[in-house]
């Protein structure tokens, strides 16, 4: 069995992919491979992914059909004994997947394991932020309210067998990363990290994240997805507080007062 299964979902990637497939290359652990489900692309991104011709690279192409069916569709493709992901406009520190993997040896309790995560301007010539997770052990209850503690993004690692027949929510294109996540620490896994860098972004324009409008209606989905979990209620509150004052903040930003008291009042009357 592989070690590491890399799961790349990628449309129109043409002007990233190559830089992320050479932080996989580039790995000091060299039991791995990385499924690329092409999303529909119509300019060289396949071209781009089979050039190396390294056998560990496989390639699929897919209609468009959404991320999450083309994460899920790598999935099933998926041989390695862990999993993670990587998107293809960012990279992986060198040691990025041994790290994990030390981790996952030395704590054998954990079903996912993260780490330092940067966020570089578009070139990767600067760091602007940097996150890290504040604990290990349980992390559901702050998740489902929302904390930072815990929660980056798609840079943690599974454990195959903590994974079963979870998927990514194919009717969402945002929050389903997180809702994934909640759903395999719901069968009782343990979240663990290394203070090591094991992710880095990069911040560009036209990203997912700049749609606020899919955020606000993610957060909408995640909040009915928690309503049935049975630590939220304890901590549906404070979940309402958050989404409200991120959206608030996030509209006034792109200097847009009208939709930023909307959503403030919308999520004060949840």
């Amino acid at each position: 069995m592989t070690k590491v299964s890399i799961i790349m979902a990628v449309l129109n990637g043409e002007a990233w992919i190559q830089e992320a497939i050479d932080s996989v290359l580039n790995q000091t652990m060299a039991d791995w491979e990385l499924i690329v489900v092409d999303n529909g692309s119509s300019d060289s991104t396949q071209d781009i992914a089979r050039a190396p011709g390294d056998p560990r690279i496989i390639v699929v192409t897919e209609p468009q059909r959404g991320v999450s069916y083309a994460r899920n569709r790598g999935l099933e493709m998926a041989r390695g004994a862990y999993i993670c992901f990587l998107d293809s406009d960012d990279r992986l520190p060198r040691n990025s997947l041994q790290v994990r993997l030390d981790v996952f040896e030395n704590r054998p309790h954990c079903t996912v394991v993260d780490g330092r995560v940067d966020t570089y301007h578009s070139t990767f010539q600067t760091i602007v932020s940097h996150w890290e997770p504040k604990h290990n052990g349980q992390p559901l209850s702050s998740m489902l309210a929302l904390s930072s503690d815990y929660f980056r993004g798609i840079t943690w690692m599974i454990d195959r067998r903590a994974l079963g027949s979870i998927r990514f929510r194919e009717d969402m294109a945002h929050g389903e990363d997180f809702i994934f996540i909640i759903d395999i620490l719901s069968s009782g896994g343990q979240h663990s990290a290394t203070t090591q860098t094991i992710y880095d972004i990069r911040k560009r324009e036209g990203s997912a994240m700049s749609d606020l409008d899919g955020i606000s209606l993610g957060y909408d989905q995640m909040l009915e997805h928690h309503e049935q979990h049975p630590l939220f209620q304890p901590v549906r509150s404070l979940y309402i507080r958050r989404v409200r004052r991120i959206l608030f903040r996030s509209y006034l930003k792109k200097m847009n007062l009208y939709q930023a008291l909307r959503h403030w009042l919308k999520w004060t009357l949840k």
